[in-house]
């Protein structure tokens, strides 16, 4: 009898290790995913910031051209608590094809990540300038 209740022990601790395991690998790939998901969330907060800039950098070109200025580039004004992590950064220029539409490339930065993008504006009636086009870029 009591060989029997050896090969049970054994038994039992065996199943008790190999669940111990099991428990592990589960625990490894739940965390594994959460980071992930925690990466995936961060960055897409972070994308969504700098398209953010890209819309703040279009219109403050677009007013630019319709105030009529001489400037052709320009940093962006950001909120403090922003302009510490980020920047914006305009330049216009005349189309090589159309001298009558203007493109304005505007860089953002957010943290460490770069995103840019190029806006083609066309005067419209009554000194007003209005975006036809836009690509982004990296």
């Amino acid at each position: 009898m009591s060989g029997r209740r050896a090969r049970r022990s054994g038994f039992a601790l065996t199943t008790a290790i190999v669940l111990l395991g099991l428990v592990g690998i589960a625990t490894a790939a739940v965390t594994a995913l959460l980071v992930a998901d925690a990466r995936r969330t961060t960055t897409a907060a972070e994308e969504a910031q700098l398209r953010q800039l890209l819309t703040a950098g279009a219109l403050d070109a677009q007013a630019r051209l319709e105030a009529g200025s001489s400037e052709s580039t320009w940093s962006i004004s950001l909120p403090p608590d922003v302009a510490e992590v980020a920047s914006v950064q305009v330049s216009i220029s005349s189309t090589p094809d159309d001298a009558s539409l203007r493109d304005a490339q505007v860089r953002a930065t957010f943290n460490a990540r770069h995103l840019s993008q190029t806006v083609r504006f066309r005067p419209v009636a009554g000194g007003r300038w209005s975006a036809v086009e836009a690509q982004l870029g990296r």
